[in-house]
């Protein structure tokens, strides 16, 4: 375990050190390269049935903070509406349009972005392999199957994966794969926890969950993985819709999951500045297809 090549530039991985599963009962092994800052569990548990069950999509897996069932039961209940909110913003300030758009959300979950984004009148689908995808396509989400993207090319102007990338263990594979589907001039945008911030104390931090999260992505890391697929990278600013977005992972990280008039009075704009400035989500880049 003590070094390895990096999954995304081929550079030398060297140990970190060992975090203990959240559900696995095992250590699992940490390495960083030395060159893009990419941070990787080495021995990955991929027993997927396992960690993505009932008990996950619930809260009750490797990852406390998910609640998929009170989203698909309650979408206008839950905290994760300011984060869709936020998100059709931002498709709509980077693309300067909503009509005639086709829009892919990768890792779906329970299709809540789909269906929020269909409410508001966008084209959306998502796709996704997890135990409430089926549960999704029951109310009506539209959700495309696993033949269906294999079968697509060119076939979308936007693809979100959010929260998705630091839980696959050949991200090259799967930005090959979006790259491929994105129409010339689409976007990707991703969200997924920036390590930079983080370098010299990854094992405390809490997004380290090795179980489930096996990759964490500097701004530098996420951007060669695009440019290795034949993406152009967009470097990532606070615009519209990010307030929103850090709104709900805010409130997501304090265990709050329903809305509520006490934190609605809250300064968000600042609120949302200011945790940025700490943890850097909005530096992660997004990308274009040429």
């Amino acid at each position: 375990m003590d070094s390895s090549s990096c999954k995304i530039c081929e550079g030398r991985s060297v140990a970190i050190g060992v975090k203990s599963g959240a559900v696995i009962e095992r250590d699992f092994h940490l390495v960083r390269c030395e060159s893009c800052g990419y941070v990787s569990v080495a021995d990955p548990c991929t027993d997927y049935a396992r960690l993505y069950d009932e008990d996950y999509y619930r809260g009750l897996g490797a990852d406390p903070l998910v609640d998929y069932a009170a989203e698909l039961d309650h979408p206008d209940q839950t905290i994760r509406h300011y984060e869709w909110r936020g998100l059709v913003a931002l498709m709509r300030g980077q693309l300067g349009r909503d009509k005639g758009l086709r829009w892919l959300d990768h890792g779906s979950g329970a299709g809540g972005l789909v269906r929020y984004a269909c409410g508001v009148g966008m084209d959306a689908v998502g796709f996704d392999t997890g135990a409430f995808a089926p549960r999704a396509r029951e109310r009506g989400v539209p959700m495309i199957s696993a033949d269906e993207l294999d079968a697509s090319t060119n076939a979308f102007d936007v693809v979100t994966m959010i929260e998705v990338i630091e839980h696959v263990v050949d991200p090259i594979a799967l930005l090959r794969q979006v790259a491929r589907v994105l129409r010339p001039g689409g976007l990707l945008f991703v969200t997924t926890g920036n390590v930079a911030p983080k370098q010299r104390d990854v094992l405390s931090w809490a997004y380290v969950i090795p179980d489930i999260h096996v990759g964490y992505f500097t701004p530098r890391s996420l951007s060669l993985a695009y440019e290795r697929v034949g993406l152009r990278v967009v470097p990532g600013h606070y615009g519209p819709g990010w307030t929103d977005i850090l709104r709900f992972k805010i409130l997501k990280n304090l265990h709050v999951r329903s809305r509520s008039v006490v934190e609605a009075v809250l300064p968000w704009p600042i609120l949302a500045r200011l945790a940025d400035r700490h943890v850097g989500v909005t530096a992660q880049p997004m990308a274009r297809k040429p």
